[in-house]
């Protein structure tokens, strides 16, 4: 090998006895020469730790649609609890050239025991192909990325590992869009902590129009709208992800479909509210007045099963939606159960 510095990620899985399903491994260590460099148990998980899951995977891999590889050593940004690593950072330091032997263990909770052992060798003669950024996010710090009229804010706790900055921009010609569309680093880079997005409008935005400012963000298949805050001539807000940024004047309300006014043989009511950027931020629903809990399926369907909330009779009914730049629609029908 041509690094004096390496670290390794195994995919494994444990299985139970007359049972072919797959189950995450326990624990698993990475010892050179015998000397335990790293560790990690999986036991003992916070709730508010478990976003950390994104460093303890090649989270990259998994994105591009490979399987679940994870880090024996932690990244520098991880600062969950389940690594232990005594002498250092965790990762594999070589000053010299002697043929060193690896040891990996894993276990599951029973403390079955698997290992895996190989050998490696640094060669300080092989050139591994590097390329070098001028510009980068460090994990455990504040980062800024500024340009003429798209900016980047990360918190300390952003990010894992070191980021390498590319960014582009692109005049895309999307309806209602008040800037070009900005693409920053790659979508399969992870986000901890939120990161500030800013951009400065291209065109001139009407004082009724201000209010109903969004940015859309794209990272794979996931999209999220946010909406925007004004900070003097710039919009600004936070998301979990890398990818593309555009903003967009959203004065369009949402719609919602009309229930059936004879509902005595029905056994439900289903609302499948449509935005234009797909969100719904606010579903109430009112009987008469008082208020319907009704359940969400996965943000898509709004379904109400009819009970003693919902007694037979002539009755008005309500529905208010909102999406997430304001827009509101608010629908009301006369019914029967």
């Amino acid at each position: 090998m041509g690094s004096d510095k390496i670290s390794f990620a195994i995919g494994a899985t444990d299985r139970f006895s007359n049972s072919t399903n797959p189950n995450g491994i326990y624990s698993a260590r990475i010892l050179v020469d015998s000397i335990l460099q790293s560790a990690f148990i999986l036991d003992r998980i916070g709730y508010y730790e478990t976003r950390y899951l994104n460093a303890q995977i090649d989270y990259r891999y998994k994105f591009n649609g490979g399987a679940y590889l994870q880090h024996l050593s932690p990244l520098p940004g991880d600062r969950s609890t389940v690594y232990n690593t005594p002498d250092n950072d965790g990762l594999l330091h070589f000053t010299d050239n002697e043929i060193h032997n690896i040891r990996i263990e894993v276990r599951d909770a029973k403390r079955n025991l698997s290992v895996l052992e190989f050998s490696v060798q640094y060669e300080p003669g092989i050139q591994t192909s590097q390329v070098y950024f001028s510009n980068q996010f460090l994990p455990e710090n504040v980062n800024v990325f500024e340009s003429e009229a798209f900016e980047v804010f990360t918190s300390e706790y952003s990010i894992y590992d070191t980021v390498n900055i590319a960014h582009t921009v692109s005049e895309v010609a999307a309806v209602n869009a008040i800037s070009p569309l900005n693409i920053f680093c790659s979508a399969a880079i992870p986000i901890h902590d939120s990161v500030t997005i800013r951009i400065k409008p291209n065109v001139e935005i009407a004082e009724e129009d201000k209010k109903k400012v969004i940015i859309k963000s794209v990272a794979g298949n996931r999209t999220v709208i946010k909406k925007t805050q004004w900070q003097h001539d710039w919009l600004a807000a936070k998301f979990r992800q890398f990818g593309s940024f555009q903003a967009f004047i959203d004065n369009e309300p949402p719609t919602i479909n009309t229930p059936q006014a004879d509902l005595t043989r029905a056994t439900r009511i289903v609302f499948s509210p449509k935005d234009n950027f797909k969100t719904i931020k606010k579903f109430r629903a009112e009987l008469d007045g008082q208020w319907l809990r009704f359940t969400n399926d996965k943000g898509l369907s709004h379904i109400y099963r009819f009970d003693e909330k919902f007694p037979r009779g002539e009755h008005q009914l309500t529905v208010m939606i909102e999406d997430e730049a304001g827009n509101i629609t608010t629908k009301t029908w006369s019914v029967r159960r």
